[in-house]
């Protein structure tokens, strides 16, 4: 399934590229901040939208 959803999100002429570990690190960072603040989706929220 999450194959098929970013198969649908990125064309080919699309180039992805990585992060630095301090990119990272802020990603993880922010996650867990969202995460106690209760900002977040559950799998089944997920599942819905792109369903």
């Amino acid at each position: 399934m999450l194959e098929n959803i970013l198969a649908n999100k990125i064309s080919e002429n699309q180039e992805l590229k990585g992060m630095t570990k301090e990119e990272l690190h802020k990603r993880i960072d922010q996650a867990e901040n969202d995460f106690k603040n209760g900002q977040f989706k559950s799998s089944d929220e997920l599942l819905e939208k792109y369903q």
